[in-house]
């Protein structure tokens, strides 16, 4: 796959309006057994962060230089409100990693946002499954016979292009093709990708429900600016206050996260319905799967690409 090329700045959306944040960047020494997916892992189980990257010496550009300073060993950077509590990030992180890792926290103000939409202008139109092209408001292709997502993500999570993220819409794609799937959950719905497409391809009742109040935010605004035959319906209620069951719940979020709903997840999801997971490495899939194999699932398929997983689970009819 050939590298993207950059959109015309003009046509992208302004940076975001956001009060004050605080870069932290936690500073760890390599060693033989690099834990990268861990790390990421731990930093997308955070809460209130906005985004995060790794930097390591040997591929620091010369922008990075300038705007961090040379890094010594690997940088990761997250940027979270300025409200959030440095103390309790390095313990965290001290309690997630052991001794042999020291880690350096610092805080850095920033002023500037541009560089949380800066990704945006690589964000292009992608064809994700047979049958779901993902796009942006400023560049949408004409292609007969496909379905067309637009997206535009804000600071939410899902453009389409994360892995997590692709294996849940080839998922969706099949299912709905497949199955005469009308109600539709959405756990951790992001940007609002999953549930847009499923509501493209046939299904009628959609929730889509998230903890972070940005997520529901650009939810509400993709599913405008998409122009549903269907509403969608995004808030923030937490998922152990719903009664109702759904044909379908997929949830693309983090394995521990996925554990600790695992009763509300298998309990939502309709008698003879499906329950799509992904946000799973692929060292933590045959946990996830025993895990809902305890309560009564049937386990369908899984699917890796690259260091991620998916998995589909029925919950046998009566």
């Amino acid at each position: 796959m050939s590298n993207p090329s950059p959109t015309d700045p003009t046509l992208l959306p302004p940076p975001p309006e956001t009060g004050p944040l605080v870069r932290y960047q936690i500073q760890l020494r390599e060693r033989s057994e690099p834990l990268e997916d861990a790390i990421e892992g731990a930093l997308w189980g955070c809460e209130d962060i906005l985004g995060f990257e790794r930097i390591d010496r040997e591929s620091q550009t010369p922008e990075e230089v300038e705007r961090i300073g040379a890094v010594d060993g690997v940088v990761w950077q997250i940027h979270l409100e300025h409200d959030g509590d440095l103390d309790e990030l390095r313990d965290a992180f001290r309690a997630r990693f052991d001794e042999a890792w020291p880690i350096v926290v610092t805080a850095i103000p920033i002023t500037d946002h541009g560089y949380l939409t800066a990704y945006l202008a690589y964000f292009k139109p992608t064809q994700i499954s047979p049958r779901i092209i993902v796009h942006p408001p400023w560049d949408k292709p004409v292609a007969e016979g496909m379905t067309l997502v637009e997206i535009d993500p804000g600071m939410a999570f899902g453009t389409g292009t994360h892995e997590t993220t692709r294996l849940c819409l080839r998922g969706i794609d099949e299912l709905l093709l497949a199955h005469p799937i009308r109600t539709v959950l959405d756990v951790g719905t992001g940007s609002g990708i999953l549930a847009i497409a499923a509501a493209r391809l046939g299904a009628t009742q959609l929730i889509a429900i998230d903890n972070d109040p940005i997520a529901v935010t650009a939810t509400r605004e993709n599913v405008e600016r998409n122009e549903l035959a269907v509403p969608i319906v995004a808030s923030t209620k937490p998922l152990d206050q719903f009664t109702d069951t759904f044909d379908l719940v997929v949830a693309n979020i983090l394995a521990t996260v996925i554990k600790r709903l695992k009763v509300e997840l298998y309990r939502t999801t309709a008698e003879g319905g499906f329950l799509l997971l992904s946000g799973i490495l692929e060292t933590e899939r045959r946990s996830v799967e025993e895990t809902f194999l305890e309560l009564g699932a049937t386990h369908l398929r899984s699917e890796t690409m690259g260091d991620w997983c998916s998995i589909l689970l029925q919950k046998p009819a009566p």
